[in-house]
């Protein structure tokens, strides 16, 4: 027979005992889950380790990032560092990826005369060392025309019937016929047209997957933009035979030559100048008047050494310098189209066709019910 005090004991010995091995399960349980997490299984959200940001010590103090710069001016560039007494070793000053200049005193100073660059955006960038360490700012420029355009109204000379449900993208002047593009997934064509009575004496209709832009004609060539499908084409004149294809990576909207070489725009501020048989790209020409880029250039005509673009959505056609890409005129079309004469679901301005020989410049937009033979009228 146990005793009653003996059997206290032991349920206390036992209690004990379970009381550790508890406390002893608890410890190992937490040192498992510390090896997993020490091996990478699982971190705890504390432990992870966030990037250093780098601090930048220089900064440049002019000019300010996409300031706009006449062509000519002289832009005195600036950069020190942000704390007196934290001073680089050195620094390199590149323009336009071009080492400029070196110094071992700050603040770095530089005049950059522009009178040698193009127009549109140019970076600066400087490289600074401190005990061997690289660090690297920049900031940019868009060199804008300093000329003030001529400003230019219209005569209206004649009147000419133009097809209400031809939607112009392209048009181009010879002996006595237009030749037009026209757009709309489905209804796109190429078209030759009787000036004075607008009736179409030949044409071609392009797939319907195809939105037909600009075209414009080098010798027995029309050449043809689509707008989003990055393809070109190139017929014959005479028969509107598709003599073949060519492709460029922007949308295509104007199309212009002076002969020899295309003017291609993109609905940007830039004259892509194109090589007229493989149809790479020569050169880029930014587009700008005195108080910044022109954008939405569309439709093109070259007259005279000058390149006429009509201004999208608006009533204005710029005059382009095509070597420089200076605006040196505008046109002011507003009203030529009265209202009183819109039929149907007219559109906007878009069209410009010259007649080298007698000098005359027509106009049109997008549905009209006429092309007008016009004069232009300094303001």
């Amino acid at each position: 027979m146990v005793s009653t005090g003996n059997f206290r004991v032991s349920s206390l010995i036992k209690a004990v005992s379970a009381a550790i091995l508890l406390s002893v399960f608890i410890f190992q349980s937490c040192s498992d889950d510390k090896e997993k997490s020490s091996s990478g299984t699982k971190k705890p959200v504390d432990t992870v380790q966030k990037p250093i940001k780098k601090e930048i010590r220089m900064s440049f103090d002019y000019p300010a990032s996409n300031i706009l710069i006449a062509h000519g001016e002289i832009v005195p560039i600036e950069a020190s560092p942000k704390e007196l007494n934290v001073k680089p070793d050195s620094a390199v000053l590149f323009i336009n990826g071009k080492r400029v200049v070196s110094s071992l005193d700050f603040p770095l100073l530089h005049n950059w005369n522009t009178k040698e660059n193009k127009l549109g955006r140019h970076s600066i960038k400087l490289k600074s060392y401190f005990s061997g360490e690289e660090e690297e700012i920049s900031t940019s420029v868009q060199i804008k025309s300093e000329i003030e355009p001529i400003m230019y109204s219209y005569k209206i000379v004649k009147k000419y019937p133009h097809d209400t449900k031809a939607y112009s993208q392209g048009l181009f002047y010879e002996d006595g016929f237009l030749y037009e593009g026209t757009g709309q997934y489905g209804e796109s064509t190429i078209r030759k047209v009787s000036l004075e009575d607008g009736k179409i004496q030949d044409y071609f209709n392009m797939p319907p997957n195809i939105f037909g832009e600009g075209i414009t004609i080098i010798g027995d060539n029309i050449y043809q933009l689509s707008w989003r499908e990055n393809k070109g084409f190139v017929y014959n004149k005479n028969s509107f035979e598709l003599i073949k294809n060519f492709e460029f990576s922007t949308e295509g909207w104007g199309l212009t030559s002076d002969g020899k070489k295309l003017y291609m725009t993109d609905g940007s501020n830039k004259l892509f100048v194109l090589d007229k048989d493989n149809f790479n790209v020569i050169e880029t020409i930014e587009v700008y008047n005195n108080n910044g880029p022109i954008t939405n250039l569309n439709e093109l005509e070259y007259i005279n050494g000058e390149i006429y673009a009509n201004v999208y959505l608006t009533d204005f056609i710029v005059i382009i310098n095509p070597e420089t890409g200076k605006i040196t005129g505008q046109i002011d079309l507003t009203g030529l189209l009265k209202t009183t004469n819109y039929t149907g679901n007219v559109d906007v301005l878009n069209g410009i066709a010259w007649d080298s020989k007698t000098k005359r410049l027509f106009i049109t937009g997008k549905l009209w019910p006429n092309v007008f033979e016009i004069s232009l009228v300094r303001k």
